[in-house]
């Protein structure tokens, strides 16, 4: 935020606007600046949006679009202008001007603003941001938990990232999911223990040992303990992922 603060271009781009909707050159200093330039800016922006002439202006536009003298396009790009008349709305347009200027993230937005009108510098603590939710939705009750990214993210955000979503949705709210090992070969172990096959010698269906298992599954007749551990890793994995056995 300092380094684009000290570029001669976004210095000038500040002071145009801070003369343009009446603040200050080093910005509103005390509360009480603060608190009547509001009230001035919200009388000045209700009065102009008020009056009979840029009611008049924006009739103009419509109709030019209505008769087919002007695009879509081109209807949006004079009623946007006529909007930069009205003080907060040059405001926010200038902040854009600075932000997609100097390819600054949008997260920006509300720092520039805060450095526009009280001079003060801040700037966000991450590349990213957490939410919002949906207003109706319940923080204990979610299932997904969406994330702004504003810039590339640093090994340490990453590591804070995990930390937060980890610590404040980590619990009951959502899924533990990791890789696990040998997962389709515990699996077919378990799967061959408990189906029966077809004996050619005595024309039933049987069921394999664990000794079979294990030599078809482990490579050796001896590994029948890996063919029951096998079982007793996907128990618990289907009670810790499922909630169930």
């Amino acid at each position: 935020m300092k380094l684009l603060l000290s570029c001669a271009e976004v210095k000038k781009i500040i002071a145009e606007t801070r003369k343009r909707i009446g603040i200050p050159e080093e910005g509103l200093g005390d509360e009480q600046q603060i608190e009547q330039w509001h009230k001035k800016d919200d009388l000045r922006c209700d009065s102009m949006m008020s009056s009979s002439k840029f009611a008049e202006l924006e009739s103009e536009i419509y109709k030019k679009l209505q008769d087919g003298e002007i695009t879509q396009n081109k209807a949006k790009e004079l009623t946007k202008e006529l909007y930069r008349q009205i003080p907060v709305d040059y405001l926010y347009s200038q902040i854009w001007k600075i932000i997609r200027q100097f390819n600054m993230p949008d997260n920006y937005e509300h720092h520039i603003y805060k450095y526009i009108l009280y001079g003060i510098i801040t700037a966000p603590i991450a590349n990213y941001v957490i939410g919002p939710f949906s207003p109706w939705e319940k923080l204990r009750d979610v299932r997904r938990v969406p994330i702004t990214v504003y810039a590339k993210l640093t090994d340490k955000d990453l590591r804070d990232l995990k930390l937060q979503i980890n610590q404040y949705f980590g619990g009951k709210v959502l899924t533990f999911i990791q890789d696990v090992r040998d997962i389709s070969r515990d699996l077919e172990s378990e799967k061959t223990l408990a189906e029966k096959e077809y004996d050619y010698t005595t024309g039933e269906e049987v069921k394999l040992s664990a000794e079979d298992v294990a030599e078809r599954i482990f490579g050796s007749r001896r590994k029948k303990k890996e063919v029951f551990k096998a079982r007793e890793r996907l128990r618990k994995l289907r009670k810790t992922r499922f909630g169930k056995q």
